[in-house]
């Protein structure tokens, strides 16, 4: 390639990227703002605010954890151990911070036999339900699987949105929503 054609090449990648900064600036302006008359920066485009979500699931040899979402602004820790088959849901209350604790023990719903580490796997889930203020259960969902036997459980936690704001914490039963299998195979130990 000759210097005089590299040479207009050169100019014409720096013209074109220096286009593309130039237009990302204005966009970026029409993004964030501009100035009224009152002096006060508003957007002259305005996009639509997206609240993110998300959730942690973390485990070992014989202990899961994973986070859901109970209420608008509290967060549930949901443990679960696979010797006891004991699965809980741990909330922080946001007035005393005191615990409100929920069990359950899955292992008749697994088939799971006590004493002897299953293969168990967590996660949640997000689920809205209907129901008035106080009587609607968690947003969130917990799946529960053994992956021996493919059998699969998912339970949610029976939550009074009513007691956070008084400060008294809450203790119950996780309530089980379904029992299925998730594997066809039988698969020998």
């Amino acid at each position: 390639m000759s210097s005089r054609i590299r040479a207009v090449l050169l100019v014409g990648v720096g013209l074109g990227m220096g286009l593309l900064v130039g237009v990302g600036m204005m966009v970026g302006a029409l993004v964030v703002g501009g100035h009224s008359g009152d002096g006060a920066s508003r957007p002259f485009i305005s996009l639509p605010e997206t609240a993110l979500h998300a959730t942690s699931t973390d485990s070992g040899d014989t202990f899961s954890i994973a986070t859901g979402p109970i209420d608008e602004d509290v967060e549930g820790l949901f443990t679960l151990d696979f010797l006891t088959g004991n699965l809980q849901c741990l909330v922080v209350n946001p007035r005393s911070g005191g615990w409100s604790i929920f069990r359950y023990n899955v292992q008749g719903d697994l088939g799971t036999k006590p004493g002897k580490a299953a293969k168990l796997l967590m996660v949640t889930g997000a689920w809205a339900t209907r129901g008035g203020a106080s009587g609607r259960p968690a947003d969130s969902v917990v799946y529960v699987a053994d992956a021996v036997s493919g059998h699969v459980a998912v339970y949610t936690v029976p939550w009074d949105r009513t007691l956070p704001a008084t400060g008294r914490s809450q203790e119950g039963v996780l309530l089980l929503l379904a029992v299925g299998k998730a594997r066809d195979l039988a698969v020998r130990e």
